[in-house]
């Protein structure tokens, strides 16, 4: 059936980016008259305050993350001061431990050296007695 009233016989193209153009100025727009210039300086005013406080808060961050690199170099420099210190505890509580073993063995050997002293002693006591009864009888 051919088409009623208000439908299109034919599709259309679709509009293309000229379209979003149409009712644009096609010159530049002329610089605002001097006096409007000066009744637009209070206006301009929060915006430099608000780029210096974003400049402000830029160098902020800035410091903040650089702050946040030497505290990580030192936090590695301490763990790589533990890690060395762990290891030299290790060794020494081994060196410890030889020392003890050593000072309990030698301990030992003291003791058993004190008492064959004695022995001896006794011994030389006794020779020295039954020498001076051979002297005596003789």
């Amino acid at each position: 059936p051919p088409p009623g009233p208000g439908c299109l016989a034919e599709d259309l193209d679709p509009p293309g980016f000229e379209a979003l153009a149409q009712g644009l100025p096609t010159a530049p727009l002329p610089p605002p008259p001097a006096d409007e210039a000066a009744a637009n300086r209070p206006a301009r005013e929060p915006l430099r305050e608000a780029e210096a406080a974003l400049a402000a808060a830029q160098a902020r961050v800035q410091a903040s993350a650089q702050a946040l690199d030497r505290a990580i170099d030192r936090e590695r420099d301490a763990a790589a001061a533990r890690d060395a210190a762990a290891v030299a505890l290790a060794s020494a509580q081994r060196q410890l431990q030889a020392a003890e073993t050593a000072f309990v063995e030698h301990a030992r050997a003291r003791e058993q050296s004190q008492a064959q002293l004695e022995a001896d002693r006794d011994a030389l006591a006794q020779a020295s007695a039954a020498l001076d009864a051979m002297r005596d009888r003789s």
